[in-house]
């Protein structure tokens, strides 16, 4: 038996020990019979998998991965349980890890037509759809794959950080074309007080440093005030800065609130200045007609970054950069490679990777299509629809709660409060919340709004429910009242 077969016939079974082994942890997971979340040392896990004697040896094979995944996901964590309230990534459709077992075991690279033909034309389909969320997509059908003047562009990419540069870079091609070969000169961008570090560290990765950061004042609910970027916009130019883009979030990632759109867009339009809108969280609401009032505006914007992983329920990492004008995505490098970049478009298929960032990238478009296709643009929409209404009831219980504090209503699924009763300060919250973690049975993040540490759930699974929310509550009384005792 030649290698290619033997390693053919350990993959067919190998496979169905891993399916056993993952449905058994999904439904400790749904059911939330464990802990969200089992801690230990880094040095004890990589004793308990055997990292060292696999890598020197060998042997991860149909025989062994049993024991290796037994190790592997008691150490993970169980993001379909109702009680984890963590970060802003969403329990995916389970659909979507079939898409990456595809994606995987086939290996076909996303940016080159002639690798990846599939690959690619889902990514173009699933890109129109998205556009046409903006208005952005003006065809019939999601598969006429052709361009006029009024069409709109995008591109799949690995996350959200990734996807903010991208945006600056094509904002920087269209303000300052001339930077791709001679550098950046006197270029400032103007965004919230309360934007993503992404965006900052974008800043610094085009060279522009952080004193090219302009931040705009927010309000009490963290969002933009218009009424502050004229004046921002006349310092800028009188002190000889070219203003690459105004940044806006739908929606902050601390508390989940929606910059106005619409006015910002409209000051960008009387000063010609490119907008872009993080919208890595909050575009979700395009496909909900009950919330989409929250981006009101943002169909005026140059560029939107959308990320799919986040309240889309697709696994990480899927992100859409999208520009309301396709010709500005098009320019955007301008690079030769003669062995891929050739002067001439072939006449089948297309490529990505003349404006991606990656060379080789992962076909992450399946993903967000398998959770699209196995429950349809009203399946998203409802679980869009239900985590954020639920957001608001627990936001309600919470904030009646004599002994904790909610400052902010919650516009989005994001919801921030803290235990009034013990020390009044931001490391006794920040201690609560990390022996919390620690304990294990909820997973719960921290955030600081108006200097004041709070602790903060993303309400990601339309499972959880009130008895989660008020068992969360007990705990964090039962911490406190071992801490002060």
């Amino acid at each position: 038996m030649d290698s290619s077969h033997s390693e053919i016939l350990n993959f067919e079974s190998t496979v169905p020990i891993v399916l056993n082994k993952l449905v058994a942890f999904l439904n400790e997971s749904y059911l939330g019979k464990d802990k969200v979340i089992i801690q230990q040392h880094p040095h004890l896990t990589a004793e308990q998998l055997g990292l060292d004697n696999f890598i020197k040896n060998g042997g991860l094979n149909c025989n062994t991965i049993e024991n290796f995944l037994e190790t592997f996901l008691k150490n993970s964590l169980h993001i379909h349980h109702p009680q984890y309230f963590g970060h802003q990534n969403s329990k995916p459709i389970l659909m979507d890890g079939v898409a990456d077992l595809i994606t995987g075991t086939i290996n076909n690279p996303g940016s080159i037509y002639e690798m990846s033909p599939a690959s690619l034309v889902v990514e173009r389909v699933v890109i129109n759809w998205l556009l046409s969320k903006l208005n952005w997509f003006h065809k019939k059908d999601y598969t006429d794959f052709s361009f006029d003047t009024k069409q709109g562009a995008g591109v799949i990419t690995h996350g959200g950080s990734i996807a903010n540069l991208k945006a600056l870079l094509i904002a920087r091609s269209v303000v300052q074309p001339e930077a791709w070969q001679k550098g950046n000169h006197n270029l400032v961008v103007l965004m919230s007080e309360s934007a993503h570090y992404s965006m900052n560290r974008a800043v610094s990765i085009l060279g522009l440093g952080q004193d090219a950061i302009v931040k705009i004042p927010v309000d009490a609910q963290n969002k933009i005030m218009p009424s502050k970027i004229p004046g921002l916009i006349e310092q800028c130019h009188q002190s000889g800065k070219t203003i690459l883009c105004i940044v806006a979030n739908a929606c902050s990632t601390a508390i989940g609130s929606f910059d106005p759109l619409e006015d910002i867009s409209t000051i960008c339009k009387k000063y010609k200045i490119w907008f872009h809108v993080d919208a890595a969280h909050g575009g979700c609401v395009l496909n909900s007609e009950k919330h989409i009032h929250l981006v009101k505006g943002i169909e005026h914007a140059d560029s939107v970054i959308w990320d799919m992983h986040k309240m889309m329920q697709t696994t990480a990492l899927c992100t859409a950069v999208l520009v309301k004008n396709y010709q500005h995505l098009k320019n955007v490098f301008q690079q030769k490679g003669s062995y891929l970049f050739f002067e001439n478009e072939h006449d089948l298929g297309f490529d990505t990777i003349s404006y991606s960032l990656e060379c080789t990238k992962a076909s992450t478009a399946l993903r967000f299509f398998f959770s699209l296709a196995y429950q349809g643009e009203k399946g998203l929409e409802n679980y869009v629809d239900t985590v954020f209404e639920k957001a608001q009831i627990f936001y309600k219980f919470i904030k009646n709660k004599p002994d904790f504090e909610a400052p902010v209503n919650p516009e989005s699924n994001i919801i921030i409060f803290r235990f009034t009763q013990g020390e009044d300060t931001n490391a006794w919250q920040l201690k609560l919340r990390n022996i919390v973690l620690k304990q294990g049975m909820f997973h719960i993040t921290s955030t600081e709004y108006q200097n004041i540490r709070y602790l903060r759930l993303s309400i990601m699974n339309p499972n959880t429910d009130l008895i989660h929310i008020e068992n969360l509550l007990s705990e964090i009384r039962a911490v406190a009242s071992a801490l002060n005792h």
